[in-house]
């Protein structure tokens, strides 16, 4: 587990949502691509062996101004956010 999720996680605790990301398009990662493509999607996924494997895009990540109370579900599912808690014009380093 990547050392920033796991201090998040010391900090706030399991069952709160801290952060907002879009959610993009789900791609099969093909054995046909080139190695120069299957590389540039392994820096981006973090994530070495992506053949064979899907992959979804996530954009604009934003912290939320304070955590909330949230549990995660199995599927989509929908959450209500209060748009004062919202950080609007700043991505998430």
């Amino acid at each position: 587990m990547p050392t920033q999720i796991q201090a998040l996680g010391e900090k706030f605790g399991h069952g709160v949502i801290v952060g907002l990301v879009v959610i993009g398009g789900t791609l099969l990662c093909l054995e046909n691509l080139g190695p120069n493509q299957v590389q540039e999607l392994e820096n981006q996924a973090l994530l070495p062996d992506l053949q064979q494997k899907y992959m979804t895009a996530l954009a604009n990540p934003r912290w939320l101004l304070q955590p909330i109370p949230g549990r995660g579900r199995k599927g989509i599912f929908q959450v209500d956010i209060p748009q004062h808690l919202i950080l609007f014009g700043q991505e998430a380093c």
